[in-house]
C-alpha cells in the first residue's frame, strides 16, 4: 500500500473530482484558498474556471453541481451540497449548511448552525444566525435577518429590515416586509 499523500490525490482526480483547491490565498483571509474546476459543472462553469474560496475540501462537495462563484467564501465546518450556489461576496461560517438548489447572492451571510435547502434564496445583506432554517421556495432580501430557531418555508418572503427570531415561523405565501 502506497502511503504517499500526493499519489492519493492523483487517484481521486482519476475518479472525476470536479474541483481542486489551488494555492491562491484570499487577500484578507489567508486560511482560505480559491477553487478551480477540473471538469465542466452545470451549464456555466467550465474546466479551468476559478471559483470562490474554501477553508478545506470539507466545505464543498465533489458531487452535484454545487459551486462557489466570484468572491464567495466558506469557513470552518460550513458545507455545501447538491446543486446549491454562492455568488458575489456571500459568506458561510461555523456549521451552516446549504443543500439541494439553494442560492446565496450579494453580501448574504449564514452562520452558526443555520440551514438552507430546497429552492430557497438569499439576496442583499440578508443574514441567517443560530439555528434558523429556510426551505422550499423561501426568499430573503435587503437587510432581513433570521435568528434563534426561526424558520421560513412554503414560498415565504422576507425583505426590508425585518427580523424573524425566537421560534417564529413564516410559511405559506406569507410576505414579511416593510
Amino acid at each position: 500500500m502506497n502511503k504517499n499523500p500526493a499519489s492519493a490525490v492523483g487517484r481521486f482526480k482519476e475518479i472525476n473530482m470536479k474541483y481542486e483547491i489551488t494555492d491562491i490565498e484570499h487577500p484578507e483571509y489567508k486560511q482560505l484558498r480559491r477553487i478551480r474546476a477540473l471538469i465542466d459543472i452545470g451549464t456555466d462553469v467550465k474546466a479551468g474556471d476559478l471559483g470562490g474560496y474554501v477553508e478545506s475540501a470539507y466545505n464543498l462537495s465533489q458531487y452535484g453541481d454545487c459551486w462557489l462563484y466570484d468572491d464567495s467564501r466558506m469557513f470552518d465546518h460550513s458545507r455545501m451540497r447538491g446543486n446549491s450556489q454562492m455568488h458575489d461576496h456571500s459568506l458561510m461560517l461555523d456549521y451552516s449548511i446549504m443543500l439541494d438548489n439553494s442560492r446565496m447572492h450579494d453580501n448574504s451571510m449564514m452562520l452558526d448552525y443555520s440551514r438552507m435547502f430546497d429552492y430557497s434564496h438569499m439576496h442583499g445583506n440578508s443574514r441567517m444566525h443560530d439555528h434558523s432554517e429556510m426551505r422550499d421556495y423561501s426568499q430573503m432580501h435587503d437587510h432581513s435577518m433570521m435568528r434563534d430557531h426561526s424558520r421560513m418555508h412554503g414560498n415565504s418572503m422576507m425583505s426590508g429590515d425585518k427580523v424573524l427570531s425566537g421560534d417564529a415561523v413564516l410559511s405559506g405565501s406569507t410576505k414579511y416586509r416593510e
